[in-house]
């Protein structure tokens, strides 16, 4: 029964924040379009924010393990790969295979995984979880670049590649966050306090504009290839590694962090790429929305099962 408790608590604030976003929608408060442009302002600074907060807030001492390095990583490529060889046959336009292609390699990591690490272990014991983002984001964010460019048949740019990279909100916060870590810089309360509530505004914004931005008419259209990238993400992926992750012998903050990789939905960000590298920004839409929806039942039944083991 503990279990169940500890599940719910920490996924149904989630859903109740994505339901209210839906509300205010229907009310009237805000449309799409006036939510996309929060969504930018999430993006390149609350989240960010809640990123840096995270690290600098963690314990020195959760170092992250070579192991679950160089798994996270390996895994990753796994899901790059499998995910060119078995969506190209599952969907037959290109620019719709690599919007689903792209949903499973890139994951809504800092969203919803720093608040499982948080509800799980706490500000200061989330370390493991936040580190790991800063190897998942820029990987994750180069292997959608590349199946991007595969669909409309051009050659990815090194430089290009590069820039991305080093352009990415998250890196940025992620290397800032990591220089004061290793400086031991000691940051005024009052900043860390004002940019922990900045986090905190990010990452509840984040779950309303989700559920501002649900919407299920491109079924009509694209039912079969939504049907096949939600299944892909929030089901094949959770089910291939977060067994053999605990197989492997993975615990506690270690299983926490690569449940957070293999069981979030795609990232929001995956919409506007999408868009701007010619895929299919309809469906990758859709793929957001889905997969949302269905990593709350994978969290919830992911920590039920390893917190009533005594794994988590």
């Amino acid at each position: 029964m503990s279990g169940i408790l500890l599940a719910a608590s920490i996924v149904a604030p989630m859903a109740l924040k994505i339901g209210l976003g839906v509300l205010i929608r229907a009310a009237g408060f805000i449309d799409r379009p006036s939510m996309r442009k929060l969504d930018s302002l999430n993006f390149q600074i609350l989240l960010p924010v809640l990123l840096f907060i995270n690290i600098i807030s963690s314990d020195s001492g959760n170092l992250l393990s070579w192991k679950l390095a160089v798994y996270a990583i390996a895994a990753n490529l796994a899901m790059f790969v499998l995910a060119i060889i078995i969506l190209d046959r599952l969907i037959a336009d290109p620019a719709k295979a690599a919007s689903a292609q792209q949903a499973v390699v890139r994951c809504n990591y800092v969203i919803f995984g720093l608040v499982v690490a948080n509800s799980l272990y706490g500000d200061k014991d989330n370390g493991v979880a936040a580190l790991l983002g800063v190897i998942i984001i820029p990987l994750s964010a180069v292997l959608a670049v590349i199946i991007l460019e595969r669909q409309r048949n051009g050659k990815t740019s090194f430089s290009e590649l590069v820039l991305q990279i080093i352009r990415n909100p998250f890196i940025i916060s992620s290397a800032c966050a990591l220089l004061v870590k290793a400086t031991g810089l000691e940051l005024p309360g009052l900043s860390t306090t004002v940019m922990g509530e900045l986090g905190q505004a990010g990452s509840t914004l984040s779950f309303l504009s989700l559920g501002v931005g649900l919407d299920f008419s491109s079924f009509k259209t694209d039912g079969r290839s939504i049907i096949i990238g939600t299944l892909a993400r929030t089901a094949a992926v959770p089910l291939a590694f977060i067994p053999l992750s605990a197989v492997l012998g993975f615990r506690g903050q270690e299983l926490c962090a690569l449940i957070i990789l293999f069981a979030t939905p795609a990232a929001v960000s995956s919409y506007s790429m999408a868009v701007s590298m010619k895929a299919d920004g309809d469906l990758a839409a859709s793929l957001v929305v889905t997969t949302t929806l269905g990593s709350i039942v994978t969290i919830f039944l992911s920590i039920l099962i390893f917190e009533s083991l005594g794994w988590l």
